[in-house]
């Protein structure tokens, strides 16, 4: 097998293995196709027992942390801290290479904000290499904990080029969600969660019907009962809303994706989005908040419009951003799908690898 810096890897173990998660297929498409194993589980106890097997040569990827908040009170999640920290130690003695990517600063809407930052602050200090997708990605963390700048290393989350089904194209898109193809549609697709500003986005594009009578909404993702009940509630009355609910096959998320004018994602806490690179590999241009780490990375973007999250009437913010997307849509449309050919999924496989030390 490769080696670099003492390291012969022959199992990655990944943490949460979600088999149908696209992002988790292509960064470790390269390894596989080198011979690597890279596997894992869901679950955080089997995934203990896993990392208590691995040996000298072996690596551990954890990568959200979602799993391991999902217990029923604060000890439990403390305590689970504490057995993690322990075994990682352990594999650490034995050879084994501790790789973490922060995808978010912590998970979303957590209930227990202080065990978050503690099992951060556990996996800053335990992991060799610790990837960032956005590479400001320290500068954000650092009124909550601190990320080692010598672990560091910048793997930018790549476009889905030929990875999701092939584009079917702006009208047929509209034709399999059901959309007039006359509307200026304004989408979100994704998990639907509260802390990903939905709301924003409905109250941006009930302001922006006021001034085009050809706006629409289109939404499509997962939510539980709870959230769609409560989503149902403030859907504009005077603006059409065309919505599928649940778990969306990729042909289905792609479709709606496509079918957009111009994705929000209004996140209130936000590093990166899978959404975000899967509208640049359909042509679909952007509108996020203007961030400082966001500006960084993609302030020079054509395909992504910004808009002041710290304003007053943040609707009427993004309303003006939705339009000025709009009034170029040709333009960002072409800048977004050469955004796409210039980030492929292969390159950022490849680059894991050489993180791996190939």
């Amino acid at each position: 097998m490769p080696s670099k810096g003492g390291y012969d890897v022959s199992r990655i173990l990944v943490f949460p293995a979600w088999r149908t998660n696209p992002y988790l297929t292509m960064l470790y498409s390269e390894a596989r196709a080198q011979g690597w194993r890279a596997s894992g589980h869901i679950w955080f106890g089997p995934t203990l027992a896993d990392l208590a097997a691995l040996s000298s040569g072996d690596a551990f990827h954890l990568h959200w942390t979602a799993p391991i908040a999902d217990v029923p009170d604060e000890e439990e999640f403390a305590h689970r801290i504490d057995r993690l920290d322990a075994a990682l130690a352990e594999a650490h003695d034995r050879g084994v290479r501790i790789l973490w990517t922060v995808h978010n600063l912590m998970t979303h809407d957590s209930r227990y904000v202080e065990q978050e930052i503690r099992l951060a602050t556990v996996l800053a200090a335990r992991a060799d290499t610790i990837l960032v997708l956005n590479s400001k990605t320290a500068d954000v963390a650092a009124p909550f904990y601190t990320i080692p700048e010598h672990k560091i290393v910048h793997l930018q989350h790549s476009s889905y080029q030929g990875v999701y089904p092939a584009p079917l194209g702006r009208d047929a898109a509209r034709a399999a969600t059901g959309i007039p193809v006359t509307a200026d549609v304004v989408g979100f697709t994704g998990a639907i969660r509260p802390y990903k500003g939905v709301d924003s986005l409905l109250a941006a594009a009930e302001r922006l019907a006021g001034r085009n009578p050809h706006t629409a909404i289109a939404l499509a993702g997962g939510a539980n009962a709870r959230e769609i009940e409560q989503l149902e509630r403030i859907l504009p009355r005077h603006v059409p809303v065309y919505r599928q609910y649940g778990v969306l096959t990729d042909a289905e998320i792609a479709a709606w994706t496509e079918a957009s004018d111009v994705l929000v994602l209004a996140y209130e806490a936000i590093l990166n989005s899978g959404s975000m690179m899967l509208a640049a590999t359909l042509g679909v241009p952007v509108v996020l908040p203007g961030l400082d780490h966001l500006r960084a990375d993609f302030g020079d973007e054509a395909w992504i419009e910004f808009f002041d999250p710290s304003v007053d009437d943040k609707a009427g913010a993004i309303a003006d951003a939705i339009e000025r997307v709009l009034a170029t849509r040709a333009e960002k449309s072409a800048a977004a799908r050469s955004f796409a050919r210039t980030h492929l999924p292969r390159r950022m496989a490849v680059d894991f690898l050489g993180i791996l030390g190939v």
